[in-house]
């Protein structure tokens, strides 16, 4: 089963408290300072700007920065070029996973994006073109 990549419903406000605030409207807040805190932690390129999101048909959701290409940096891989939509799906995976450990919620939206990036098609290749390289920012 493909999972399809949906642009956000009209009303943003409430995607995005569902997305971050779904025990507490104050997560949203939380949530979106941790995005632009892993952005800057990811990539000495990241400068902010703005980000679009994406809902997924698995009820999974990430952000990204509206640009082209980013550079991200990994201690161990050094630098890794990057659409700025991959560079968003790794920051958004950390930020979900911060949230998830550190306020105990379900893990659920983190494994809804790890089975959207894992995606592969009949002959075994990424439905994603750059699962390697948000699997490397992740590792």
């Amino acid at each position: 089963m493909t999972l399809i990549t949906e642009t956000i419903p009209d009303n943003l406000e409430e995607f995005y408290f569902n997305w971050m605030g779904e025990k507490s409207p104050i997560l949203g807040v939380v949530g979106e300072n941790l995005i632009y805190s892993y952005a800057d932690d990811m990539s000495r390129d990241y400068k902010g700007g703005l980000w679009d999101f994406r809902q997924l048909s698995n009820g999974g959701f990430y952000t990204f920065p509206k640009i082209d290409r980013i550079v991200g940096r990994h201690p161990d891989f050094g630098d890794i070029e990057l659409s700025g939509q991959a560079f968003g799906l790794a920051v958004s995976m950390m930020t979900v996973n911060h949230l998830c450990w550190m306020q105990r919620l379900s893990e659920k939206p983190y494994y809804r994006l790890l089975a959207y990036l894992s995606q592969v098609d009949c002959e075994g290749q990424a439905i994603f073109p750059e699962a390697g390289k948000v699997h490397m920012m992740l590792d």
